[in-house]
């Protein structure tokens, strides 16, 4: 049987989207929740349970786990790679990168990563400390010296790096995942293991979300691995604005994130 190539929209809320079978809708954190009659990350090896933390890693590791592709990409049901294929997703029409323009990006490179964001004014290891609880990405730090000291150097770059591929958003061939996410899994783990968030808010609770945007760049640079950055589109008016005052919030009068706006 032919390999399936796959882009996997995560959701968890019922959405439609129109577009050819390249483009798998799947409900993250689907376990004990009714079905939307789509993909569920809950079936057979899976952590959906985990997904109040991980947010759509959950529907990553169930692609990972239970599709057969060369390649296989994650986006969101409110956020794509930009390209040349017209899709309607709720209602709205947008053109996302096809599966013929992943075969020719990926022919010569590992992994298509969403355009960087900048962060001028701080670092990345302060942006993240100042906007959300800092612990996670300590605990992140002790892991990555204990566990995988080789990759320290490229941790404490983020006290000097201003921009990095966000949104846990990517399309990579297989050989480089079946390598990559074993990592990452092991690294949020070991992180989670140091972690006591029983009384954090919701929100707070997910920083395994947040803490792996930064590891993919870790290992990205770390390995040398060849990447193509794409320009991505948001469906949700107005969230880089809204992204912009919850960060002058913070910066300015130490209020940190309270609710995603992605």
């Amino acid at each position: 049987m032919d390999k399936k190539n796959t882009i996997l929209v995560c959701t968890h809320i019922p959405f439609t989207l129109y577009a050819n079978s390249f483009y798998k809708l799947i409900q993250a954190g689907a376990v004990n929740k009714p079905s939307f009659g789509i993909a569920r990350d809950d079936e057979g090896d899976n952590i959906s349970d985990k997904n109040p933390y991980y947010s759509e890693l959950t529907a990553l590791y169930w692609g990972w786990k239970h599709l057969d592709y060369d390649f296989l990409g994650l986006a969101h049901y409110r956020r794509y790679f930009k390209g040349r294929l017209r899709i309607s997703a709720d209602d709205k029409t947008v053109h996302v990168i096809s599966e013929e323009e992943c075969k020719s990006i990926l022919s010569n490179y590992d992994i298509i990563v969403p355009k960087k964001r900048y962060y001028i004014i701080e670092t990345l290891y302060d942006h993240y400390c100042r906007t959300l609880r800092p612990e996670p990405l300590k605990a992140a730090e002790e892991v990555i010296k204990d566990k995988y000291p080789e990759y320290l150097k490229e941790f404490n770059n983020l006290r000097k790096r201003r921009s990095a591929h966000m949104f846990n958003m990517l399309i990579a061939n297989k050989t480089f995942l079946d390598k990559y996410l074993p990592w990452l899994f092991d690294v949020l783990g070991a992180i989670e293991n140091k972690i006591d968030s029983s009384t954090w808010s919701d929100y707070e609770k997910r920083y395994m979300g947040s803490v792996s945007e930064l590891m993919l760049d870790i290992y990205l640079r770390h390995n040398n691995i060849k990447y193509k950055e794409v320009g991505y589109l948001e469906l949700i008016a107005f969230a880089k604005l809204r992204k912009g005052i919850n960060y002058l919030r913070a910066k300015f009068f130490g209020k940190r994130y309270k609710k995603s706006v992605k």
